[in-house]
């Protein structure tokens, strides 16, 4: 065992009260509904559903100060095992990525999950997620796991940096929770690249205000400054060129271009919201490129049976994709 692995796992496990039994191991931070997807039952799964309990607040070298439980370090533990035990850190990005999602089949689908402090603070739960903090989790593990440095502590800076603008967080609105918000500033991090265009995607401008006209259903969202800070990055978004492949215009060719491990960002008719839901893209053996997501109507992280088209025909709130490809 290495010396870091055996650091990070003392500090983790001397910090909390509980050890638990390892364990093999629901959507955007602005939330509209996805209905009605079925399971593909022949991917295992690999997370238990295990009962909540009290967070701890750590500090560990380097990482700065986030909360998370016993079992959350479990299951990260449980993850590394996996991925060197099945040798997926020497996969493509893309790949790792979605042996990553679907080693949290399963996990129950939980709202406001990152909301459960009145301050804001990096919240690691990997027992619960929503389909926002399920696409961004797996992504943090996936490139804590072929950064080379395969620790706890890797896993929190990631994290860190993919969920909060500069790295750092400070206050409710330094949170990234606009997808657009996200695409744009993990662009700018090096993580991602929104491909869209290059798709085939249109422009398609629109006014971004959902959050600052919707005060009252954050309930973190009440100091003037956040207030203020939200107002500036929705006004940015707004004036920023936007591409969406329309849903009546996602071709055979288009589809074919989708790589498994593509993130899936769903865009709404809500008025003055970006996206309504998110996951990865995930090809059958027939090709057939399927949703992997954190489901609210299922209430848990599954794979869809039905096809990417197939699943968006019945969201009549959906507009169309925006695909974001995660760079090795």
């Amino acid at each position: 065992m290495d010396i870091r692995f055996q650091k990070t796992f003392f500090f983790i496990f001397a910090a909390l009260t509980t050890i638990t039994t390892l364990l093999f191991a629901s959507c955007s931070h602005v939330n509209a509904a996805d209905n009605g997807t079925t399971a593909d039952t022949s991917v295992k799964t690999n997370v238990t559903t295990v009962e909540s309990t009290q967070a701890d607040t750590l500090t560990l070298p380097e990482t700065g100060t986030f909360q998370a439980t016993a079992r959350d370090s479990s299951i990260f533990y449980a993850y590394r095992s996996k991925v060197i035990e099945q040798r997926w850190d020497t996969l493509p990005l893309n790949s790792l990525i979605i042996h990553t999602g679907e080693f949290f089949l399963g996990t129950p689908y939980v709202s406001h999950t990152l909301e459960v402090n009145n301050t804001e603070q990096l919240i690691i739960n990997l027992r619960e997620m929503d389909c926002a903090t399920f696409m961004e989790q797996s992504l943090a593990l996936a490139l804590t796991a072929s950064s080379g440095d395969f620790t706890f502590e890797r896993l929190v800076r990631t994290l860190r940096t993919l969920r909060y603008r500069n790295a750092k967080t400070d206050g409710y609105a330094s949170r990234l929770h606009y997808l657009e918000d996200w695409i744009y500033e993990n662009e700018r991090n090096g993580f991602v690249s929104n491909i869209t265009q290059e798709l085939g995607g249109t422009a398609t401008p629109k006014v971004i205000n959902y959050m600052t006209t919707h005060t009252d259903i954050y309930k973190n969202l009440h100091e003037q400054r956040d207030i203020d800070t939200l107002k500036m990055v929705e006004r940015r978004m707004s004036q920023s060129e936007r591409y969406v492949i329309l849903r009546n215009n996602i071709t055979p060719q288009i589809l074919s271009k989708i790589q498994d491990g593509d993130i899936i960002a769903f865009t709404t008719d809500v008025k003055g919201l970006d996206c309504a839901h998110v996951g990865f893209a995930r090809r059958g053996t027939d090709g057939t490129v399927h949703f992997l997501h954190c489901s609210l109507s299922n209430h848990k992280v599954l794979l869809t049976s039905r096809s990417l088209t197939q699943y968006m025909s019945n969201k009549k709130h959906f507009t169309g994709i925006e695909v974001i490809r995660p760079k090795q």
